[in-house]
């Protein structure tokens, strides 16, 4: 199993706001941390995905096998933030590279959900790590895959968040 996304000052659990925001978004129910917008409309509905929200069931590989149903696509979106620490944290090469590949590359559209994730426990400190202007931090190997994805807002931020760092 890994962790829900947690609120970095307090430690506590982010809650998924559903309702009364345009998009699906995390929060820490304490306010300490800006909500972490998912870019997904919450208008739209989700593949459930039950356990997910308490952590309690792992995002790896095979839940997103190819080729994903329109509520899927919009359920890894929200849940991004533990699909790309299940991939930080992942030791088997036909998961790491699935994920990559089918849900990373085509679906990670949200700078938000990427900086709140690259300034979490995920990254480790290492020689290799730098540390952006937002405080978010990467290693050299995370970001050449991160910027493979497709969306250009997150290859944007990268670049502007890294920027002395290119």
């Amino acid at each position: 199993m890994q962790r829900a996304p947690t609120c970095h000052p307090c430690g506590t659990l982010l809650v998924l706001i559903r309702e009364g925001l345009p998009n699906y978004s995390w929060q820490c129910p304490n306010r300490c941390l800006p909500r972490v917008d998912t870019g997904v409309p919450s208008s739209e509905s989700l593949d459930p995905v039950p356990g997910a929200e308490s952590g309690n069931v792992e995002f790896n590989a095979s839940l997103f096998s190819p080729s994903l149903s329109p509520n899927r696509v919009r359920a890894s979106k929200v849940f991004m933030p533990h699909i790309l620490h299940h991939f930080i944290e992942c030791t088997w090469g036909a998961c790491y590279n699935a994920l990559y590949s089918n849900v990373i590359v085509p679906h990670l559209d949200s700078a938000d959900v990427l900086d709140y994730v690259l300034r979490s426990s995920a990254i480790h400190s290492g020689t290799d790590v730098e540390t952006g202007t937002t405080g978010a931090r990467i290693y050299a190997e995370l970001r050449r895959r991160l910027n493979g994805v497709q969306s250009a807002k997150i290859r944007q931020y990268l670049s502007e968040n890294f920027r002395a760092h290119e």
